[in-house]
């Protein structure tokens, strides 16, 4: 119970650090519903967008997963 208590506080926590590095044209694209959350942590597209937004995309999912993978190996 605690463990998921921490990992959902460590999530939380995660999911708000990459929010504030974005671009404004991804900020624009989640403000229009192109891109948003999904329930795994990354961001998703959920409708055409420019390829440069696409590879901002996934470039924020890659730094994403790092942090993931971090906390991952820290908490076993």
């Amino acid at each position: 119970m605690i463990r998921r208590l921490a990992l959902a506080a460590a999530l939380a926590m995660l999911s708000a650090l990459p929010a504030t590095a974005q671009t404004p044209a991804v900020n624009a694209a989640r403000a229009a519903g192109s891109i948003g959350e999904q329930f795994d942590g990354y961001l998703g597209i959920a409708a055409p967008v420019d390829p440069a937004v696409r590879s901002q995309v996934r470039s924020i999912n890659i730094q994403r997963r790092a942090l993931y993978s971090a906390v991952a190996a820290r908490k076993g």
